[in-house]
């Protein structure tokens, strides 16, 4: 069985210290907590998505295929093989 491991700002920080954040620090710990992570789904119209697997190529300085987006054709998720370079499914997916 395949399982699902989510994290959430709370599971981090109290609600009265995330309350305290401005909205932009609150944006930098999604960024960041998505970019720590092993496999990360996101949606290539997303500037935030694209933005995360770059970066975990940049810092891993290797490409990344353990990111997936849903906004590709089929209804499972989509093997992104772009680095996060593409704003397209078809740019993302070249090979499907």
């Amino acid at each position: 069985m395949v399982g699902i491991e989510l994290f959430f700002k709370s599971d981090f920080l109290s609600s009265e210290d995330i309350t305290n954040l401005n909205m932009l620090d609150r944006a930098n710990l999604d960024f960041e907590l998505a970019a720590s992570t092993r496999h990360f789904v996101g949606i290539t119209r997303s500037t935030c998505s694209n933005f995360v697997t770059m970066k975990k190529a940049i810092c891993h300085e290797t490409k990344i295929e353990t990111d997936y987006i849903y906004n590709n054709d089929g209804v499972e998720l989509g093997l992104r093989r772009d680095n996060g370079g593409r704003s397209t499914p078809r740019g993302a997916m070249p090979f499907v």
